[in-house]
């Protein structure tokens, strides 16, 4: 009960560091629409600013990429170590609802892989300001959902997370 106590807690700290992740990567985007911004009032008078563009898609994809091996790392230890434990110590209502939670893990993953993608392209792509402007607005967009995706995920699962706490710490008394 100690372990799977522990493993709530770490599962809890965990969504903290994913959301902050997450400001990262909103940080750079709110970044490339202002340098888009700039970009379009001042057409063909900044040389190289495309270049300035892919470097701050590198960043973001550089985040991206910290993100995506972090909740890999924490949907693993969802999906086996917590489903386990909730299965082990007889809490199937735990293990139902935690089940449910654990089906979304792969859309998201999916959606982060295309970000991935995307924001490779527009960090290497030899495209034309505009199809590169196409492109990273795109990435804006879907970054944007994946986020609320992943805010919304993690809040389910710290409220499933607390009452389990509750649940458990409740039975071990």
């Amino acid at each position: 009960m100690d372990d799977t106590i522990s493993t709530i807690e770490k599962l809890i700290k965990e969504h903290q560091e994913i959301r902050g992740n997450l400001r990262a990567c909103d940080i750079f985007i709110s970044d490339i629409e202002q340098a888009q911004k700039l970009g379009e009032a001042m057409e063909g008078l900044v040389p190289g600013r495309l270049e300035d563009h892919k470097k701050k898609a590198a960043q973001l994809e550089h985040e991206l990429v910290k993100v995506d091996n972090t909740l890999k790392a924490h949907f693993e230890c969802e999906e086996e170590s917590l489903l386990s434990a909730f299965e082990n110590n007889r809490l199937p209502e735990l293990a139902s609802a935690l089940s449910k939670l654990v089906a979304e893990h792969q859309e998201i993953s999916n959606h982060l892989a295309d970000l991935k993608k995307l924001a490779a392209e527009c960090a290497a792509g030899d495209y034309s300001l505009s199809l590169w402007h196409e492109k990273a607005w795109r990435l804006r967009k879907g970054l944007y959902h994946v986020a609320q995706q992943i805010k919304e995920h993690s809040s389910k699962e710290d409220d499933l997370f607390r009452d389990a706490r509750k649940l458990i710490q409740k039975q071990a008394a």
